[in-house]
């Protein structure tokens, strides 16, 4: 998840699981500097619905804890996760994230395909 790094707020992606039904989105919510939050979102369907619950309580236990949200207007929950810190921070944080989600749901070995919309920032290195 190493896209995350550059992402400035407003900024989002849906990375979609090439095998089969499924996909995971994150979205910089807010950013300063060198600090960066993160929202990771599962929506509750047909492919996430096995592993919905417990891919919360993975979530939780690793510390991004935020319940289930329900939409009373479409009569499902989403699953928010934040994270919070340095762009290396968040880039690991995306990964722990898609693999809880990954090993919940019993997607061997996933592939996606990212969509991506919003700006990166450039990071510029100077050789010596």
């Amino acid at each position: 998840m190493g896209t995350l790094r550059g992402m400035t707020p407003g900024s989002f992606m849906i990375a979609e699981r090439e095998q089969g039904s499924g996909f995971v989105q994150f979205a910089v919510v807010a950013g300063h500097g060198a600090w960066v939050e993160i929202e990771s979102g599962l929506p509750e369907a047909d492919w996430s619905r096995p592993g919905f619950d417990a891919i919360a309580a993975h979530l939780r236990a690793a510390g991004f804890a935020e319940a289930p949200n329900s939409s009373a207007e479409e009569g499902m929950r989403f699953l928010r996760a934040r994270a919070a810190g340095t762009p290396e921070i968040i880039a690991a944080a995306g990964q722990r994230i898609a693999e809880i989600v990954s090993r919940e749901l019993q997607w061997r070995e996933p592939t996606f395909s990212v969509r991506y919309n919003g700006f990166l920032r450039q990071v510029i290195s100077r050789g010596a």
